[in-house]
């Protein structure tokens, strides 16, 4: 699967979308809606509007979690503690400008919603899924994604991840274009995620840390941002060598010579230490710079430079030799290959 576009998605419903919308909008609609902004306001709440709802004063809602299409714009506020928006259905919704502190978000649905320049800290995102929605210039910050579901064929742009904790994978599908960014500048951590939940203090299990990073990995892919595409790649081989397969040398020693393909700069290192070594085994056996370096280089390289000196070196020079031109032509070959590659990915 990838990202398909969000008007193609099979669920996506224009009518749907629309009839949500515009029963705000009328003389009825507006004053329910200033009704509900005024108990968000004051924290919402587990169940916040059943007993409104059940006594018949929200009759433009089918039930008690319906916010269908709502519209949330220039708000800052500050929720207590405990469940904020449980079970709430935030569909075709639209926030503006915004900011959620302290927000608990359990179970809550966010299917093609429409999200700007909102800011949410210190929240928590627990089975909250987030359906073909459109966020942008958003920012999550110090919080807590935990359980189930997450981000689907949703696209990102200009969105940041600070100090945020995935306890598993939770972008599918998903686009990011080249402003999207995840960092954390705080807390423990392994291999760059949080250890631990800065709300909830879950612990992060290890073995999800490879499924996290391919989810990122996957939406820069999907946005064609490919030199950060590579990096979170890298990362997700990286953690699965350590933690996700049994202990295998061949894995850490692809990673250590070329970073998984990923990194030409490595082989180029590996290849000069390569390089160096054969030149400087025969500088020592000859006692001669210029000979040694030109021996060195004909067999690191395959242009059989001086190659009459090896009839009168010991078998062990003949063999270094040998070694040496299958390195040479290994690594060379690789280099080429890892180098290519990067340089021609999404051409």
């Amino acid at each position: 699967m990838s990202f398909i576009r969000l008007d193609l998605l099979p669920l996506y419903n224009v009518d749907q979308r629309n009839s949500s919308r515009e029963r705000w909008e009328g003389e009825e609609g507006q004053t329910l809606h200033e009704y509900i902004m005024e108990k968000i306001r004051s924290g919402a709440g587990e169940d916040f509007l059943q007993w409104d709802f059940e006594q018949g004063r929200l009759g433009l809602i089918k039930d008690y979690w319906d916010l269908a299409g709502f519209d949330i714009s220039s708000e800052n506020i500050k929720f207590p503690e405990g469940d904020s928006f449980e079970n709430i259905d935030f569909s075709h919704a639209q926030f503006w400008h915004s900011t959620f502190d302290g927000a608990c978000f359990p179970q809550t649905h966010f299917s093609f919603a429409r999200l700007y320049n909102i800011t949410f800290r210190n929240c928590i995102f627990s089975f909250a899924h987030f359906y073909g929605c459109q966020i942008e210039k958003c920012t999550f910050e110090d919080c807590d994604f935990i359980d189930e579901n997450g981000f689907s064929n949703c696209e990102l742009k200009e969105t940041n991840f600070l100090n945020c904790f995935f306890s598993k994978n939770k972008f599918t599908d998903c686009r990011f274009d080249e402003n999207v960014n995840f960092a954390n500048n705080k807390h423990k951590q392994i291999l760059g995620l949080l250890k631990r939940g800065i709300v909830m203090k879950d612990s992060l299990q290890p073995n999800q840390i490879s499924g996290i990073y391919r989810g990122i990995k996957d939406g820069f892919q999907g946005g064609e941002i490919f030199n950060k595409a590579r990096r979170y790649a890298f990362l997700q081989r990286q953690a699965y060598t350590r933690y996700n397969q049994t202990f295998g040398v061949g894995s850490y020693l692809w990673e250590f010579i070329a970073g998984y393909g990923f990194k030409p700069l490595r082989v180029l290192f590996v290849l000069c230490s390569a390089f160096g070594i054969s030149f400087a085994w025969f500088w020592a056996r000859l006692g001669n710079f210029s000979d040694g370096l030109l021996l060195g280089s004909g067999a690191f390289l395959t242009f059989g430079a001086k190659t009459d000196l090896l009839a009168n070196l010991p078998v062990i020079d003949q063999f270094v030799y040998i070694v040496s031109a299958l390195f040479g032509v290994s690594l060379v070959a690789l280099f080429v290959t890892v180098l290519t590659s990067v340089l021609l990915e999404g051409g």
